[in-house]
């Protein structure tokens, strides 16, 4: 089976109807890229990753898509915990940019040495954290009624 037959399900094959509103997530892979987010863009550091944010240029720029890359340098330690960060990351930007982040941005996840061995839950706090602070999150309403909003409604204020 190959990738043109109708039935090809691949990794980035979404429910259309659970995820119509949310943006599709790309990588960001060339280097001119990250360097214009180091040089340009606005960063928030946190225990466990560093987050780099930038609009998208525009002639590449669409609200329904989100680009991201990953970073992590030997400071963080050996080819198997670097590798291990960047497993980690890549499956935090997956889980959570498209529900928290608005289209048109793109982001550099820069692992720190604490993030090989930080609980899961603690790095999905410190992305929310760095988002919050970079005033880079989804209009309230947005994505699946996740957030203080939705929260309120449960409680019946």
């Amino acid at each position: 089976m190959n990738r043109d037959d109708a039935s090809f399900q691949g990794p980035d094959h979404r429910d259309t109807a659970a995820s119509e509103a949310l943006p599709v997530l790309k990588v960001l892979k060339e280097r001119r890229d990250f360097v214009r987010l180091a040089r340009s863009g606005r960063k928030w550091a946190t225990g466990g990753l560093v987050l780099q944010v930038l609009k998208t240029p525009a002639p590449l720029a669409s609200d329904d898509v989100i680009r991201f890359g990953l970073t992590a340098s030997r400071k963080v330690g050996n080819a198997v915990r670097r590798n291990r960060a960047r497993r980690r990351l890549r499956a935090l930007a997956n889980d959570l940019l498209p529900k928290l982040a608005p289209g048109g941005y793109d982001f550099v996840l820069i692992a720190r040495h604490t993030t090989p061995d930080r609980a899961f839950d603690a790095l999905i706090a410190d992305l929310k954290t760095a988002l919050a602070r970079l005033k880079v999150t989804r209009p309230a309403g947005a994505g699946h009624g996740d957030g203080p909003r939705g929260e309120d409604r449960e409680k019946g204020r």
